[in-house]
């Protein structure tokens, strides 16, 4: 999240996968969603006015894949 001023922020989801999706924010003062399938990023926080972002936590990313094709 980038805190443009004590009103306005910008804030995207984490990054998606082929295989999951990116975790979002779901409101101001909230901790951010954990990402969901295989190899997705969490989701940030954002802070409204008052609100200590310190005090938030941004989502967990999920766990990797590995794939592993046998070619005979």
């Amino acid at each position: 999240s980038i805190a443009l001023s004590a009103v306005v922020s910008v804030s995207s989801p984490g990054g998606s996968s082929r295989f999951g999706a990116g975790g979002f924010i779901t409101a101001y003062g909230a901790n951010g969603i954990d990402g969901a399938g295989y190899g997705a990023g969490g989701g940030p926080v954002a802070a409204s006015k008052g609100t200590t972002i310190t005090a938030l936590a941004g989502g967990d990313g999920s766990m990797g894949i590995v794939i592993v094709w046998e070619v005979a």
